[in-house]
């Protein structure tokens, strides 16, 4: 059994992004109160509800509403980047006997059956170092927790694993599946 993980350049890449998304997070955390602040009001988290109640009353503009939005957005969007950017650090792939073990951040881990697995794509053929996905039958029921099953699902649909461009001997990995499932 062979172990495939990123590369050392790859998962300092990948704690950098982490780092970035955490750095957008917490400045759009900080910057909304001040985009749906008024004249009259002044929004705080503090008083969140009745504060953005006073500032609603006290009437909106549209060059408040869309940075609002904006900073909203990216207070939902950045965590889930930031874990889809988590698994990618942490995730290991094991060639197995019996199927490839997939396993990522604590509670995820899967076996995929060789006979589960029905193909190998490019997901941008015209990237510089393009991901390649394996393409399963859904076995995602192999994690128990909801929450950790709704995230992956979120990161990476219900029948897919993410081969990233940055894993060591790839190439190698990638071989092993296809010649392991019998595809061509």
């Amino acid at each position: 059994m062979k172990t495939y993980r990123l590369d050392s350049n790859g998962r300092r890449a990948t704690l950098l992004l982490m780092l970035g998304a955490l750095l957008i997070w917490l400045f759009a955390l900080w910057k909304l109160p001040d985009a749906l602040s008024t004249e009259n009001v002044s929004v705080s988290y503090l008083r969140l509800p009745s504060t953005l109640a006073a500032a609603i009353n006290d009437g909106l503009s549209v060059s408040q509403v869309i940075p609002a939005l904006l900073f909203i957005v990216l207070i939902v969007a950045a965590p889930l980047l930031i874990w889809n950017l988590l698994e990618e650090w942490s995730t290991t792939y094991v060639v197995r006997d019996d199927g490839l073990e997939y396993d990522t951040v604590q509670g995820i881990k899967v076996l995929y059956p060789w006979k589960a697995i029905k193909g190998v794509r490019i997901v941008d053929p015209e990237a510089k170092a393009p991901d390649y996905e394996v393409l399963v039958d859904d076995e995602i029921c192999q994690i128990r927790s909801r929450t950790l099953r709704w995230l992956h699902r979120q990161a990476f649909g219900r029948s897919r694993i993410p081969i990233y461009a940055r894993v060591g001997e790839r190439h190698e990995l990638i071989a092993e599946i296809v010649n392991r499932a019998g595809l061509r």
